[in-house]
């Protein structure tokens, strides 16, 4: 049963395949209800959605599980700092074949893995 707030796309109906529905999350405005019940071929369960005029047959419907705001900006955090400690290691390894010094670039590398490593596991812990 869909619910209000439920993100679904529209399927192997007519309008799926209208170029501005095509592929278009949209967004449950009512829980699904069931028309003409008991009466046969015309009984159909319906949602509202937004943006789209008068109900429509939840057979045509398939929920998806879009992401809310709050999971994008964590998802985007965590490749921040994924992006900022791929570019630092990179960095480190060029440095490292420069480097006469093999043993303090390791000690930097792990520090830098450490670090990094710690930050990973917080945002896990909170996500």
């Amino acid at each position: 049963m869909l619910k209000t707030g439920d993100k679904v796309v529209m399927h192997t109906c007519g309008e799926a395949y209208f170029p501005q529905n095509y592929g278009k999350v949209w967004t449950c405005r009512s829980d699904e209800e069931v028309r003409n019940e008991g009466e046969g071929i015309y009984e159909q369960r319906v949602v509202f959605l937004e943006g789209f005029s008068g109900c429509f047959a939840t057979k045509y419907l398939q929920k998806v599980n879009a992401p809310n705001d709050e999971q994008v900006k964590a998802q985007e955090e965590k490749l921040e700092i994924y992006n900022k400690y791929f570019k630092e290691i990179h960095d480190l390894a060029e440095e490292w074949s420069r480097s006469v010094d093999h043993e303090t670039m390791a000690q930097e590398i792990i520090q830098v893995n450490t670090s990094y490593l710690m930050q990973f596991a917080m945002l896990n812990k909170e996500g």
